[in-house]
């Protein structure tokens, strides 16, 4: 088991499973090294807005297990991309971890579904999904016209 971050509690209570204490990963081609070499990403945080790392872990095509919680179910789709659990029920986010670990049908389809997902929140689509926003309060306030267009997003191959 890979383990980001500090987390010698989880460490203990894991026994005699092998964990790679990855520490704080910080350069991006080794953290993506580390999500694709996982089979399935677990956050258990019971309190999110967006997180990257859910975004991160499935562009690089690893399913996630995580809480249903503030936008984890906006960048999870329940048994399409990973496994939403119940908020707080630690015993669901199990169940799920457990499903998709041992199913490997189950997650090679979800494995291949997550990066299309997660290019969903790539920084230019969102970027040009705000500029979409903007232009149409300004159309709909009169401090646009409709045949102008003032904001546009650059992308970058």
């Amino acid at each position: 088991m890979l383990v980001g971050g500090k987390a010698p509690t989880i460490t203990a209570a894991l026994g005699d499973v092998a964990v790679i204490e990855m520490g704080r990963v910080e350069h991006e081609r080794l953290m993506a090294l580390c999500y694709a070499a996982a089979d399935v990403f677990v956050m258990a945080s019971l309190a999110e807005n967006l997180p990257n790392s859910l975004v991160e872990s499935l562009a690089c095509g690893t399913p996630a297990v995580c809480f249903a919680v503030g936008g984890c179910p906006e960048i999870v789709t329940h048994m399409e991309t990973g496994y939403l659990a119940r908020p707080g029920d630690a015993a669901d986010l199990a169940q799920g971890l457990a499903l998709l670990l041992e199913e490997e049908t189950l997650r090679r389809r979800l494995s291949a579904q997550a990066p299309v997902r997660a290019a969903r929140f790539a920084a230019a689509v969102v970027a040009a999904r705000y500029c979409e926003v903007y232009e149409q309060t300004r159309l709909a306030y009169g401090l646009l016209s409709a045949d102008s267009t003032v904001l546009s997003v650059a992308t970058h191959a």
